[in-house]
């Protein structure tokens, strides 16, 4: 047994006699009482915490999970759009060349398309000119207006579901394209 004398001077040994005087399997029983687990309400509220911030963040990154798909898709349809011209370019010489209807008209735009953009796309569907059925197409523009395509709008659909419209319009000055794409095609 260990004896320790009280002394006015600093005495290190001081601090720890009372475990010096602990024999090993006393210790060990102590340090196995102070180490208990979580309770079951301490747990379920740790898992609350966790569960709402889950929550918080997912609404975040699928977001962002969208909007990148959605570029994407829109990159790969521009991509499509922008070969097709150049092979056009390729085939039948420069834009200014090209044959394009004297008034807007449905016979005028699907010749465009039929002669100079569809030998060099790879189509899931070719609606023509047709406003019926899968080929109607109606939708908002971003001020909330409801429109429609009309028949002067060459449509088609691409193997991955894209929906694509163009119509060709042309006047003494000049000769323009509009496209109109949809990524996710009709839903």
């Amino acid at each position: 047994m260990i004896k320790f004398l009280k002394t006015t001077l600093y005495n290190p040994l001081r601090h720890f006699s009372a475990d010096l005087l602990l024999s090993s399997s006393q210790r060990r029983k102590i340090l196995l009482r102070s180490k208990r687990g979580n309770t079951l309400s301490e747990t379920m509220i740790a898992m609350v915490i966790l569960g709402v911030v889950f929550t918080i963040s997912m609404g975040t990154f699928i977001a962002d999970y969208n909007k990148n798909q959605t570029v994407v898709r829109l990159q790969k349809i521009y991509s499509v759009i922008q070969q097709a011209i150049n092979l056009a370019v390729t085939h039948n010489g420069s834009a200014d060349t090209w044959n394009f209807p004297e008034s807007l008209s449905e016979n005028g735009t699907y010749y465009v398309f039929e002669k100079y953009f569809k030998p060099n796309l790879v189509l899931a569907r070719d609606c023509k000119n047709s406003t019926e059925g899968d080929c109607d197409y109606n939708f908002k523009e971003l001020d909330g207006t409801e429109k429609s395509l009309n028949s002067t709008w060459s449509r088609f659909y691409l193997n991955d579901g894209a929906f694509i419209a163009l119509q060709a319009i042309s006047s003494n000055d000049y000769k323009v394209i509009y496209f109109y794409v949809d990524t996710n095609g009709k839903k």
